[in-house]
């Protein structure tokens, strides 16, 4: 089994939601592009998939520019037919606990969602058999011992990830300008996650150009002026009823990232650069 029922976590661009879950088909890399690709259905009759990528157990789920339907379909088709295809390799979704989605893609073919849960979900096992075992009383004080001490430890855990998770602060810092190339107002934000020792563990990027008119707005969607812009972007995407055209980058903060990771010099270094940077409210 390659699928899993997974939570979604919105990363706060949506407030006030309920908790969600997506089951999961598989996640796979192309071998010969390196895009790696996630699919999945939120209610079992439609089918979705988005560029995706793992940091520290949470995917995230984006509208990548290189991504294509064909390698979503190449990966369906193997499933379904059981054979194997060598541009393909399963990504193991045993370390995801949680995705974010940013943006997503419809699977707008006729596939046999049905088939596919029963091929990829592990299902839960009702293979017991009844025997007589002879329990002593020591056995059964040992017993309770052993589940007293994991209470105590669950308890423990619990108080300890209560602790960290309230003491991480996410922040949001924005500026907006005219832009000098095309006739639009420039939206541009940076979300920082902060863990409770005040480093750095996250970071999105976000850019919006707001067109003031809708026929330069079409233009530059229509004939590709946007690809020009998104060479340092993961992904992108265009919200025609706003004239909007929107960019982002997830940051690798590990191993891509030349700034200061403390809070307080990141933060300092954003306002000196013209950012007006707050606190993300719960």
């Amino acid at each position: 089994m390659i699928g899993k029922i997974i939570k979604v976590n919105d990363f706060k661009f949506v407030y006030g939601q309920d908790t969600m879950y997506i089951t999961v088909f598989g996640a796979f890399k192309n071998s010969k592009n390196g895009e790696k690709y996630i699919v999945y259905s939120y209610d079992g009759k439609k089918i979705y998939y988005g560029s995706f990528f793992i940091k520290e157990k949470v995917g995230t789920i984006m509208m990548s520019k290189n991504s294509k339907k064909d390698d979503v379909k190449n990966f369906i088709d193997s499933l379904l037919s059981g054979k194997s295809n060598k541009e393909i390799e399963i990504i193991n979704l045993d370390v995801v606990d949680s995705v974010q989605i940013i943006d997503e893609i419809l699977f707008d073919l006729d596939v046999d969602v049905n088939k596919l849960i029963d091929i990829t979900i592990p299902k839960s096992s009702d293979n017991s058999s009844s025997s007589n075992v002879v329990v002593t009383n020591k056995s059964r004080i040992f017993t309770l011992v052993i589940i007293l001490i994991l209470l105590i430890l669950g308890i423990v855990f619990m108080i300890v990830t209560k602790y960290i998770s309230d003491n991480t602060e996410e922040y949001i810092c924005n500026k907006d300008y005219l832009s000098q190339e095309v006739p639009a107002n420039v939206i541009d934000e940076v979300l920082l996650s902060f863990n409770y020792r005040n480093n750095l563990t996250s970071m999105v990027k976000r850019i919006s150009y707001i067109f003031d008119d809708n026929k330069y707005y079409m233009e530059f969607k229509n004939k590709s002026y946007f690809y020009k812009y998104i060479d340092d972007a993961d992904s992108y995407k265009f919200i025609d009823e706003e004239k909007t055209y929107r960019l982002f980058d997830n940051v690798d903060v590990e191993n891509d990232f030349f700034l200061p990771k403390d809070k307080h010099d990141l933060l300092n270094y954003y306002r000196s650069d013209g950012y007006t940077c707050s606190l993300e409210e719960e």
